[in-house]
């Protein structure tokens, strides 16, 4: 246990966010953020965040941001971090990369977690620890920071993300103002041995019976092999015109768009955190990771869970054996889901009957 920082009698005037990736973390500090901006509204907030997780967030007002590109020399980010000082950095970010970029920044306090939480030795690059708490999900492990900090306990709040995107430009002529829209972003990032992906079919079965029930079917994702054969393999099929915006739109765009639609269909992914943070129905399927972890926050009782089943078939381990946040290293565990129960869930979230 350590005490609650007792730093600041006044609220800092400088602090960093050090939050470089990904999608769905990226959203998940947005609460943090809300809460610094409304209980230290004199303080200077700089983020230092990766380049894709700046595009979701570059609209945010009275933030300042720091863009690294790992791509990118130590050498030249050192000279871009080490140009400013702050009185506080809140670190929530235990990697590696983000552990030596925090070496660069120059903070009289540096705030981690506490030391099991700790990933990559971070412990060793911070001087102050949160408290630790057991089984939290990673939004409200984000909150502790502020807890430590002294900040009242509220609910997680996004309204700063949304209020930030711009109106959806709809070029493509994708939504249907007569119709339901339900958005099915099918992949997660390509990680090794990380397995979150429903299998293609199953997503081109789903899509057809909900057009077959009147929605109107929008299809989103990157540029990747797996999501260029998938357009291939809805360009193939016969007698259903689904709208096809995989590797079309940028990460705004998408944002814009799923604040548009009225649900979306996905796996443990960055849309499923942004539909949570813009307050949009999302069904996230679960099979390898146990969303009471990483799940969409507001919308985990919605979601196509499988986790544990797979977790004792192919770990051995019942839920309470298994570490927190455990994964499941099976590509057959998605095999579990079945596109039936995605279509009853979809009937059950929109209130239709059929």
């Amino acid at each position: 246990m350590y005490p609650a920082i007792n730093y600041f009698k006044n609220p800092p005037n400088k602090l960093c966010i050090l939050r470089l990736s990904a999608i769905g973390d990226v959203c998940n500090v947005i609460p943090v953020v809300t809460s610094l901006k409304k209980y230290w509204p004199k303080t200077e907030i700089t983020w230092v965040i990766g380049t894709v997780g700046y595009e979701l967030v570059k609209n945010l007002e009275d933030i300042k941001f720091q863009v690294v590109n790992k791509k990118d020399s130590y050498l030249v980010n050192y000279k871009l971090l080490s140009k400013h000082s702050y009185d506080l950095l809140i670190n929530l970010h235990p990697s590696w990369r983000a552990n030596i970029y925090s070496l660069f920044i120059r903070s009289k306090i540096k705030l981690g977690f506490d030391s099991k939480r700790a990933k990559d030795f971070q412990t060793f690059f911070c001087n102050e620890r949160i408290t630790y708490r057991e089984e939290q999900h990673v939004v409200d492990s984000f909150l502790g920071f502020l807890t430590y900090l002294g900040f009242p306990s509220e609910r997680a709040n996004w309204s700063i993300l949304k209020e930030s995107i711009p109106k959806f430009s709809d070029k493509f002529d994708t939504t249907n103002i007569n119709k339901k829209n339900i958005l099915i972003s099918p992949f997660s990032g390509q990680r090794l041995r990380n397995y979150r992906n429903l299998e293609s079919s199953k997503y081109i079965e789903i899509a057809k019976q909900l057009s077959d029930l009147g929605f109107n079917i929008i299809f989103t994702g990157a540029n990747s092999k797996a999501e260029q054969a998938f357009k291939s393999l809805i360009q193939e099929t016969d007698g259903y015109v689904f709208n096809d915006l995989i590797g079309e739109l940028s990460l705004l765009e998408l944002m814009s768009l799923i604040s548009c639609v009225d649900l979306v269909i996905c796996p443990d992914s960055g849309p499923s955190h942004i539909a949570n943070a813009l307050g949009v129905n999302v069904i996230t399927l679960f099979a390898t990771s146990n969303p009471k972890r990483t799940g969409p926050y507001n919308y985990l009782h919605i979601a196509i869970n499988h986790y544990e089943e797979n977790l004792m078939l192919y770990n051995k381990k019942g839920i309470q054996d298994a570490s927190w946040g455990e994964r499941v290293r099976s590509s057959k565990a998605m095999n579990s889901i079945q596109a039936s129960e995605v279509i009853a869930q979809v009937k059950k979230v929109l209130n239709e009957s059929y």
